[in-house]
């Protein structure tokens, strides 16, 4: 179960990174098209969208190498049965 919810937050996270990326390269392109500037200075806005698109890919990056090391974790843990992968809870006996 906890692989599982592990998988699920980190897939999250990418298709949240893939549409920070993407909404930051539209805005970019559109504010370089329309040359927006800044309304006190004259100042053009489009550096700043695009640092949320670089940024947006460097989430991108690290969520995807995250998501690697998830499913790596996932199939290195030991079930009862012995099997990797199983995502069923190992019970340790202290004695």
């Amino acid at each position: 179960m906890q692989c599982a919810l592990a998988l699920l937050s980190e897939t999250s996270v990418l298709l949240l990174a893939i549409i920070i990326a993407w909404q930051g390269w539209l805005a970019t392109e559109e504010m370089r098209e329309y040359e927006d500037t800044a309304n006190s200075i004259d100042m053009p806005l489009w550096p700043f969208s695009a640092l949320t698109c670089i940024c947006g890919m460097q989430l991108l990056l690290q969520a995807i190498l995250r998501l690697i090391d998830a499913f790596r974790d996932c199939s290195k843990q030991p079930t009862q049965s012995g099997k990797p992968g199983d995502t069923e809870k190992v019970r340790v006996h202290n004695e």
